[in-house]
């Protein structure tokens, strides 16, 4: 084997290691997805929120409202991931398909676009937050001050990924 063989099975390797790792994030999603609809149904009966009340447990009976959203959040999350998971499963089983998805995932002019919308995005949810603080500031100072928390959580992991990614080039 070459050394240009060498190169690309190790590329190769990473990849099939990162596909393994994006199944395992959809998974967990779609596990996520289905408890959130055990906390709709949980949630929706008095008589299990009780039980659980007894047992220490700090939980209430959700609205409609919120029974609707968990529902929605769960088929939502679930609905993805399983979409992400099949495709994430046929590339680890077609090689072909693997190696087109890799070079169309590693091409340099994938990743700069990925990286300026990434960047663009982050950008604009700091504004858009800091525009909703001074919003919810007139309504709710309860939700304005998640969201000043939200914001500075934002920032920080900002900040923390700067230095990481400067330090490291």
């Amino acid at each position: 084997m070459g050394m240009a063989e060498g190169v690309l099975a190790s590329s190769t390797l990473k990849y099939k290691h990162q596909v393994k790792m994006r199944l395992a994030l959809m998974i967990a999603m779609f596990i996520w997805g289905a408890l959130a609809i055990v906390i709709s149904f949980v949630g929706s009966n008095a008589k299990t929120v009780a039980s659980l009340q007894d047992a220490g447990i700090s939980v209430h009976v959700l609205s409609e409202s919120m029974q609707g959203f968990y529902r929605g959040f769960g088929v939502g999350f679930m609905g993805a991931a399983a979409v992400f998971v099949i495709i994430n499963l046929y590339l680890l089983i077609n090689k072909k398909a693997q190696a087109n998805r890799r070079v169309r995932d590693l091409d340099e002019r994938n990743v700069a676009i990925q990286q300026r919308a990434t960047s663009l995005t982050a950008a604009i949810t700091i504004i858009l937050a800091a525009f909703a603080i001074i919003v919810a500031g007139v309504f709710n100072t309860a939700v304005m001050f998640t969201l000043i928390a939200v914001n500075l959580i934002m920032g920080a992991i900002y900040g923390c990924a700067w230095l990481i990614l400067r330090s490291r080039s």
